[in-house]
């Protein structure tokens, strides 16, 4: 895979990097960027500089969030760390998150083969075609009861203000926020004072070796806080 990004998650704890002022980590061995695909085979992990980052990391986190002495995230900006250890082994299937994130095309062809029936039932009494009443309750029955129904849950889906998550081997993308399974440290919640100060929201917050806190609001997500986590224990490799 030719992601730059992918392979910093990996570079920048490998014993085998080396600095260029002019491209960055490098690999001491190849003297070049890192080309590897899945795993890179000369990755050795530099166990002081992993430990550097994490304690970076907790850094911020106290800086910016309170600690939740309770166990659980409670009034202000409290923050719990989470272990993907305890969590159920429980496998998500991944086909069902991205067929989730397809719901607003459904809602289109749900509105396009609502509208369709209800046009040719408008038709026909423009053109004044006389119908039996009893031909009448059925033709309004199927062509308009019924696919107003459809133009309705087509309107609901595609006006859905829901959050979609995708995700494939190595990443996974909320709110156009791209992070890799890889670049996961560390994982906590909190919740968040809105702007208006009126309502709370919940948030994901991810420590990464290369983009430091990552804060993934959970509130409209189109999964449950329970089933993200298990996807992570299922694929993330470092995240502790």
């Amino acid at each position: 895979m030719n992601d730059r990004n992918f392979h910093l998650t990996f570079c920048t704890i490998c014993s085998n990097r080396k600095f260029d002022t002019n491209s960055g980590n490098l690999c001491s061995i190849t003297n070049s960027k890192a080309e590897f695909e899945n795993y890179c085979k000369y990755y050795i992990e530099e166990k002081e500089e992993t430990n550097k980052i994490k304690e970076r990391l907790a850094q911020n986190i106290k800086s910016r969030y309170q600690d939740d002495i309770f166990g659980h995230v409670g009034l202000g900006n409290y923050y719990k760390n989470i272990n993907l250890n305890d969590i159920s082994k429980h496998e998500i299937d991944s086909d069902i998150i991205i067929q989730r994130g397809k719901s607003k095309f459904l809602g289109m062809y749900y509105l396009i083969f609502g509208i369709i029936p209800i046009v040719f039932f408008l038709t026909k009494l423009y053109r004044n075609v006389d119908l039996e009443k009893n031909d009448f309750i059925i033709f309004f029955s199927i062509l308009v009861l019924l696919p107003l129904l459809l133009v309705y849950s087509g309107l609901k889906q595609i006006l859905d203000k829901k959050s979609y998550f995708t995700a494939d081997r190595y990443s996974f993308m909320i709110n156009n926020k791209k992070i890799y399974f890889n670049d996961i440290v560390t994982i906590g919640v909190t919740n968040i004072d809105s702007s208006i100060g009126t309502t709370r929201k919940r948030f994901i917050v991810f420590g990464t070796k290369t983009q430091g806190l990552k804060e993934i609001e959970l509130d409209g997500l189109n999964i449950t806080e329970s089933e993200l986590f298990k996807i992570i224990k299922k694929r993330c490799i470092t995240a502790v």
